[in-house]
């Protein structure tokens, strides 16, 4: 009886998270797993891992959603490289090979990207050093860099 209520106090706390947004499975399950200590629930990790599992089918929710969504939302809004975007989506738990075949489908190249934070920010155009280190601090290269901020020089 215990273990139901515990259960379902988790699937709860896990339905609240996903109305922000999506999550991958090992978020979920380090995020139950900090959420269970903290609340001193006595629960044990492979109950917790067994939880999130059927929480993610029950929900059809999939690790290629997480990552297509991560991809999409970083690159639109908060323009980051692809390298940087693979090290976050490594940081969240995600295999090599999942990375890999999201990034291909679902990132264009670092260099639009580049340009479009360099577009939407106007007044970076007027100090070209100061864009580049923005750019670099995001995790373009250097030659990448150097190409979007010339780009977007010449549009003007």
């Amino acid at each position: 009886m215990a273990e139901d209520f515990l259960t379902e106090l988790l699937e709860k706390r896990m339905l609240f998270l996903l109305k922000r947004r999506p999550y991958a499975h090992e978020e979920l399950i380090r995020y139950c797993l900090r959420y269970s200590q903290r609340k001193k629930l006595v629960l044990s990790p492979e109950h917790i891992y067994t939880i999130v599992t059927t929480f993610m089918q029950k929900h059809a929710l999939t690790d290629e959603q997480f990552a297509k969504w991560w991809i999409q939302h970083r690159s639109q809004f908060r323009q980051r490289s692809k390298k940087m975007i693979t090290h976050e989506l490594r940081q969240k738990g995600l295999s090599d090979e999942l990375i890999g075949q999201s990034m291909e489908d679902n990132y264009s190249d670092d260099i639009s990207v580049a340009r479009e934070y360099i577009a939407q920010r106007r007044g970076l155009l007027k100090n070209p050093e100061k864009a580049l280190a923005r750019l670099l601090r995001r995790g373009f290269t250097y030659s990448d860099s150097k190409v979007a901020i010339e780009q977007n020089l010449n549009k003007e």
